[in-house]
């Protein structure tokens, strides 16, 4: 990630969205509208809030191929943190990497979410995602994510 920190300790994960969050104002100008609007919605990275994305767990990834390719990842809730779940539909994917940890195996293993970062990239948005067991990297011309029963 550029600007969120994601950094293990040796005791545990160091989690620091500020730099983020202060060169959030200009990025999201640059952002397709659904990107700006999930990166910039009230809650996100509020630790304390049940719209923040830490914690939440990777529940399942699906792709609908036509003439592009769309993906759909859902987020299942924490049960100390979050009251739903979160879907995030990305739209004419150009790019997806999936890197799973060290002593990880399979998608279900890759856990909850530590931290996330919304980035402009030309025709669209970049959307990184710092996993307990790796790391999700998507870009696309936009997303829209919404809280829910996932």
């Amino acid at each position: 990630m550029k600007f969120v920190k994601v950094e293990w300790s040796g005791e545990g994960y160091w989690l620091d969205p500020s730099a983020y969050l202060a060169e959030l104002p200009k990025l999201k100008e640059e952002m397709p509208r659904g990107a700006a609007q999930y990166a910039t919605s009230d809650g996100h990275y509020d630790f304390s809030s049940s719209r923040c994305v830490k914690d939440l767990w990777l529940a399942d990834m699906s792709t609908v191929h036509s003439d592009e390719i769309d993906l759909e990842i859902k987020f299942d809730p924490s049960k100390w943190k979050h009251d739903a779940g979160l879907v995030i539909r990305y739209t004419m994917v150009r790019k997806l990497d999936i890197v799973v940890g060290e002593h990880v195996s399979g998608l279900t293993l890759l856990g909850n979410v530590l931290l996330d970062e919304i980035l402009p990239v030309k025709d669209g948005c970049s959307h990184e995602i710092a996993l307990l067991g790796g790391r999700l990297y998507i870009e696309c011309a936009d997303l829209q994510a919404t809280w829910g029963d996932s």
